[in-house]
């Protein structure tokens, strides 16, 4: 098993009146010979919402990165003192191309109540090495709420 590390996400506003924009962004980045493949293991998405409304998820691999507010992850094991390799950026309100429209996961998630992702081992998503794997939303919103959430991944 390789490093595992937390992509938190604190109470961030969404993107208004736009049906194209990515939540989390996950760039599994080669740097100086260190190539990496970033394995999802547990999601966590809420958002501050008042009243019901649906929005459409879908997990997305990009050629190209966007860009948005950068986020540094932590380590999930103390004794782990390597900074990750991977680029995590949240809020990403125009994003890079994508290559592969879904990786087999779509949620319709009502945002009343948490979005919760925790794959078995056969149905972690895995990114190639210097790949990019973003949380996208399809749902245009004129006041979207703040979403607050963290991604679980390992590089290996």
């Amino acid at each position: 098993m390789g490093r595992i590390y937390t992509f938190p996400l604190a109470p961030t506003a969404g993107v208004s009146s736009d049906a194209d924009w990515d939540i989390f962004q996950l760039d599994a980045a080669a740097t100086a010979g260190q190539r990496r493949r970033v394995i999802v293991h547990e999601l966590s998405l809420t958002t501050s919402i008042a009243a019901a409304a649906k929005i459409h998820l879908r997990w997305v691999r990009r050629s190209t990165a966007g860009s948005g507010t950068a986020v540094t992850p932590s380590p999930n094991d103390e004794g782990n003192t390597d900074p990750a390799i991977t680029v995590c950026t949240a809020v990403i309100a125009t994003p890079g191309t994508i290559i592969s429209s879904t990786v087999g996961r779509t949620w319709q998630w009502d945002q009343m109540g948490e979005l919760l992702m925790i794959p078995t081992p056969e149905t972690r998503i895995i990114t190639g090495e210097s790949g990019i794997l973003c949380l996208n939303c399809q749902t245009s919103q004129a006041s979207p709420p703040n979403f607050s959430g963290h991604i679980v991944f390992e590089e290996g």
